[in-house]
């Protein structure tokens, strides 16, 4: 019913915004001059500006200065001799907006904005996109437990021989470490597997397992994928058994290759728990065995489960890490292993539109690095339209899949590149010798935007006051979610630098740093003494943001009370020197005291002065460069 209704209001969306610009009655003449436009990750609201400059046509991007969520878009275009209704006409469509005019004959201005419906599908479109991801997730995760279901039938020895078939299967069914796996997955109880097909983290404390399943868990220690751990696990007690999905970037990237989550035993280091050992994804401890959950059809699966049957079958560890390696070095390799579904490639085009043959040009596929990805984006986008002829526009979006990574060079039927773009990641539609290319999770990345304008101000705050305050962090965090932290903010090269949060391991940080925003004047002057600021103190929408925290650190534990503490900067005595650093004691149900310091990383002035000066110069080769200068030397 969901997709149904997608598509629907998908089809009222394209209507509203006119399948054709001479929609428009009476029709503008001036619509039909023909230009030329090559643009790459270049904001609507310049583009708007380009054609305006291009046709005399007044053109603008959004409906007032707040609405930047339409100004602010992106897109790739390259158009040869098109007229400059089709454009405005195609662009449109390509973000799903709306066209309107204003004015009067000869005189006429037009307006690219985003109507009530498109928030409504862009909305949907998330929901449904996110949904789409989690069900994915969810597959992968199934299909673990029907492979350990289907191990606990066989022999060992009829598992080993599906070595190179099914790997995942001969580690569950043939190997010891395998078995206990497999084990532990058909004991969970309803509820456990319920949570963890839905993804959130399941913590069972290893005191709570059956005598048996202790043993299991232990078993899991034995070699497998323990066996690449080079021995740092000898020293640990077990803790929690936990299954979890997979967080931040390296999750919607590994559930592409066919990856749902992991399943670990935590232990503990001589000391305990006080020592603060926490691992971002898997929660309190350190882990001593790790099994991913795969796809059984996985090329990143097979390799990986793979690579523990074999450690665990006597190969010796380097040969098969170089294997490992080997993989993860090889850009095709990469490529097979992330390539999304194609729907083309499934059943081939019979329009002699898509079927004549064409001759791509040279791409270049650049490295990991975004900025790269973008340019190799540009010229993807340049070589198609030169070889088909066609108008083609990309909505782009920061940190993209490389497109060339999935095309070919030389002749070709066009539909190949059809088929090469949604291996990417990519829907298309092609009209009036247009090619529309966006994410298939277009409406997802628009949710990690943020507004220039806020980028602006930390970025001026930064320069001005040559760092971040704990108060500077802490406002800014509860302001975004997660993903326009990490996904944006974090790779802005103006304020990155200057942002103790790294990466996955930062969600802790954020609600501390979120609560910490939220506390009035009273409850900070308690957090700053020695008798700190009592859970008992907090509101109920301020325990939510530490309760997480607690449940993480402390798996199974019942909390009585507690209290958290925080030294700022420079204050004598006996307190954390750090300002980024906060102490938490729990007190459980027993009595008993448990405390764990949480340090967000701060740099200085000090400390960031040289970045702040290598960061400046950069700019200023870059502003040298787009004014067609040579770049300012170094000092």
């Amino acid at each position: 019913m969901r997709s149904f209704f997608i598509v629907v209001l998908a089809a009222l969306s394209v209507l509203r915004a006119g399948a054709d610009i001479s929609r428009f009655d009476p029709a503008d003449p001036r619509l039909d001059k023909k230009i030329t436009l090559e643009v790459s990750d270049t904001k609507l609201d310049d583009v708007a500006k380009s054609l305006t400059e291009l046709s005399g046509i007044t053109v603008t991007a959004g409906t007032g200065a707040r609405d930047w969520k339409v100004r602010e878009q992106r897109v790739t275009i390259s158009a040869k001799d098109v007229p400059v209704g089709t454009v405005m006409d195609q662009l449109t469509k390509l973000h799903s907006f709306y066209l309107s005019r204003e004015g009067k004959p000869g005189e006429w201005t037009y307006m690219i904005w985003q109507d009530k419906k498109s928030r409504d599908l862009e909305a949907e479109m998330l929901n449904a996109e996110n949904e789409a991801e989690a069900g994915r997730a969810t597959k992968t995760r199934q299909a673990t437990l029907d492979l350990a279901k289907k191990a606990a039938d066989m022999t060992p020895e009829e598992a080993r021989k599906l070595r190179d078939k099914d790997p995942n299967l001969a580690y569950l069914g043939g190997t010891k470490s395998g078995r206990a796996y497999s084990q532990i997955f058909n004991s969970l109880s309803q509820t456990d597997m319920d949570l963890m097909l839905r993804g959130r983290r399941i913590s069972i404390p290893f005191s709570s397992l059956s005598p048996q399943l202790q043993k299991s868990a232990m078993d899991t220690t034995k070699i497998g994928l323990a066996g690449l751990m080079d021995g740092r696990t000898k020293d640990l007690t077990p803790l929690q058994l936990v299954i979890s999905p997979l967080r931040g970037d390296i999750a919607s990237e590994l559930v592409s290759m066919g990856v749902g989550g992991a399943i670990a035993l935590m232990g503990l280091p001589p000391g305990g728990l006080d020592v603060g050992y926490f691992d971002p994804i898997l929660g309190a401890g350190d882990p001593m065995s790790i099994y991913l959950l795969s796809k059984p059809d996985s090329k990143f699966g097979k390799a990986f489960a793979g690579a523990m049957f074999d450690i665990e079958q006597g190969v010796p560890k380097e040969q098969v890490m170089k294997a490992l390696d080997s993989m993860f070095q090889d850009d095709q390799d990469m490529a097979e292993a992330s390539a999304q579904e194609s729907p083309t490639e499934k059943t081939p085009p019979t329009d002699p539109e898509l079927t004549r043959e064409v001759d791509l040009g040279k791409l270049t596929t650049g490295s990991g690095n975004p900025q790269d990805a973008l340019s190799a984006n540009a010229v993807a986008v340049h070589e198609i339209a030169k070889a088909t002829g066609c108008t083609v526009m990309l909505e782009a979006f920061t940190k993209p899949a490389a497109v060339s990574t999935y095309l070919k060079p030389g002749k070709q039927p066009f539909y190949k590149i059809l088929i090469g773009l949604e291996k990417a990641g990519y829907e298309w539609k092609s009209e009036e010798k247009t090619l529309r290319i966006r994410p298939n999770d277009w409406a997802v990345r628009r949710s990690w935007c943020i507004a220039e304008s806020t980028i602006a101000y930390w970025r001026e705050r930064l320069e001005k006051q040559g760092c971040f305050t704990i108060e500077d962090m802490a406002a800014m965090f509860l302001g975004l979610t997660d993903d326009q932290i990490m996904r944006t903010l974090r790779r802005d090269p103006d304020v990155s630098y200057a942002i103790g949060i790294s990466g996955d391991r930062g969600d802790h940080e954020l609600s501390v740093l979120r609560l910490y925003a939220t506390l009035s004047p009273s409850q900070k002057a308690s957090l700053s003494t020695r008798e700190g600021l009592w859970f008992s103190n907090l509101s109920d929408k301020q325990w939510d943001y530490i309760a997480p925290v607690l449940t993480d650190r402390f798996a199974g534990m019942s909390i009585a009370d507690g209290y958290i503490t925080h030294w700022p900067k420079g204050e004598e005595g006996d307190g954390p020197p750090d300002p980024g650093d906060f102490e938490i004691m729990v007190i459980g149900e027993d009595k008993q005291e448990h405390a764990f310091q949480l340090t967000i990383f701060h740099p200085d002035k000090e400390y960031l002065a040289p970045q702040m000066e290598e960061r400046k110069r950069e700019r200023a080769d870059e502003a040298a460069k787009a004014a067609g200068k040579d770049a300012a030397p170094p000092k």
